[in-house]
């Protein structure tokens, strides 16, 4: 980058006073235009100060850099939140406003020892915190980059945001290494329709996704994108595809990583939105302590983002060609999670037993009118809790992705419970072709009644290489309804 050796514009120099308590946003400003109008540089905040600031505008060429003990600090007073720092696509949800924001601009640098803190307290949120609910108060992101290009972002600490810590938003180009994620309140990364995007050695502790990949125009894809060497822990789940599928996910992956502690999926894949999610590798993946391991599903929801009150349900996409391979995996929840009764009533946890992500089964469901397609399973050592019970009738009452409406209904259906815990104690797999399972191990912590794998409307379906441990499971290992091709 060209402000290697670039001159130094030292905030201070430019009247901030750095106590934590006085807003220096203006002088953080002028500081930046200063560097900027003399062809860019390094904006330098250094060592052992708190730079409390409201919205602050990046230029081109500039590097925005913190010194070790020192930090940027998000004011804690929304005013002070501008309102031209682009939209949230998740409309009407309440996340336009941003600390730090650029648009069309390149050649941006994040670096330092030192800390973004947003300073989350739960008194800034609207009481009941609705997200679909037009009339709550705006939840700042941290950093929010959209149209931008050559970006980089390394070795800094971005944490208590109100809503996403950073968004990437029809970028090209961007590397963000070795950073520390910590964000109690929702999202680590959102990486929106971009290309050639290289994340790797991060950590990140999320209290929402850790990684949220979406798209938002159909003429838009997210492609290129290399996730390497990082550790996710997570409320919600790790890495996430979708709901937002307007374009296509392709050429993506994710490799030599663990997930660990994370209550809504590990590796969580959806196309809702009439487009392609292809050409995935994850590979060389731990997971410990993770609900639904791998989770996979095509369906159809209303538009996100419409302002229509009834937004009809967008076509069925398509989700092929994707590799899992070298995993170890230890999978948790399920029908023996020993819920905190004191923490969630009896029907929230009715509610979280009967959501396919907050199952242990990896849990692959297609659409009727656009199967899973070419998908493998390579090396993979799985330990599921157990403690299942058979189904009498397994297959009964099976509820289709296709009924799926965000706006009415949430996002299974109408009546949640129409799920249930799955048939299956390891795989489901339903409306889906060619799908391969290769040197695959199976156990339990403890007992399980139901079958291992359940096989539904699907075809060309290749188990011959999954050995399951028969002390642990008291009942058929495969059972299967509508198939064709099946290869036990």
């Amino acid at each position: 980058m060209r402000n290697q050796n670039a001159n130094i514009y030292n905030v201070l120099d430019y009247g901030a006073i750095g106590d934590g308590s006085h807003k220096d946003t203006r002088s953080i400003q002028k500081t930046i235009e200063s560097c900027s109008n003399n062809g860019g540089g390094i904006v330098f905040f250094p060592s052992g100060f708190d730079f409390l600031t409201g919205t602050i505008y990046l230029e081109d060429n500039i590097t925005i850099c913190i010194g070790e003990n020192s930090a940027i600090l998000g004011s804690k007073e929304l005013n002070d939140y501008t309102e031209d720092t682009g939209i949230c696509p998740y409309y009407p949800e309440p996340l336009d406003r941003c600390l730090i924001y650029a648009k069309d601009k390149s050649n941006i640098c994040f670096t330092g020892k030192g800390n973004i803190d947003g300073q989350f307290r739960e008194d800034f949120l609207d009481k009941h915190d609705d997200p679909l609910a037009t009339d709550t108060i705006q939840r700042p992101m941290l950093i929010r980059l959209e149209n931008c290009s050559d970006i980089i972002m390394k070795d800094l600490t971005v944490k208590g945001a109100y809503s996403w810590c950073i968004h990437i938003k029809y970028c090209t180009n961007v590397k963000i290494t070795g950073m520390t994620v910590l964000n109690d309140r929702q999202d680590g990364f959102n990486i929106e329709s971009s290309q050639r995007i290289n994340i790797s050695d991060c950590q990140l502790h999320c209290g929402d996704d850790g990684i949220a990949l979406t798209t938002s125009d159909n003429t838009k894809a997210l492609s290129g994108l290399t996730v390497s060497n990082c550790i996710i822990s997570s409320r919600w789940a790790a890495i996430r595809f979708g709901p937002l599928s307007k374009g296509n996910f392709e050429n993506i992956l994710i490799s030599n990583c663990v997930l660990k502690d994370c209550g809504g999926g590990g590796i969580k894949i959806g196309m809702f939105e009439g487009a392609e999610i292809k050409n995935c590798i994850f590979s060389a993946i731990i997971m410990e302590n993770v609900t639904a391991p791998i989770l996979i599903m095509n369906g159809q929801w209303t538009n996100i983002g419409s302002k229509v009150e009834k937004p009809g349900l967008m076509p069925p996409g398509i989700i092929k060609d994707i590799i899992f391979s070298d995993m170890i995996i230890h999978a948790s929840a399920g029908p023996v999670q020993p819920w905190d009764q004191r923490k969630y009533s009896n029907e929230e946890i009715d509610d979280f037993l009967n959501r396919p992500d907050r199952n242990s089964t990896i849990f692959l469901h297609g659409h009727k009118d656009g199967k899973l397609e070419n998908i493998s399973f390579r090396n993979l050592n799985i330990t599921f809790p157990g403690g299942g019970v058979r189904k009498s009738l397994p297959f009964q009452d099976l509820v289709d992705m296709h009924e799926i409406d965000i706006h009415s209904h949430g996002y299974w259906t109408d009546d949640k419970t129409v799920w249930g815990i799955p048939i299956a104690s390891a795989f489901f797999i339903r409306h889906a072709e060619n799908i391969d399972f290769g040197n695959i191990s199976v156990a339990y912590d403890i007992v399980d009644e139901r079958p291992a794998i359940a096989i539904s409307d699907s075809e060309d379906i290749d188990i011959g290489r999954v050995k399951i441990n028969r002390k642990q499971i008291k009942s058929s290992d495969i059972i299967q309804q509508n198939t064709s091709n099946v290869h036990v």
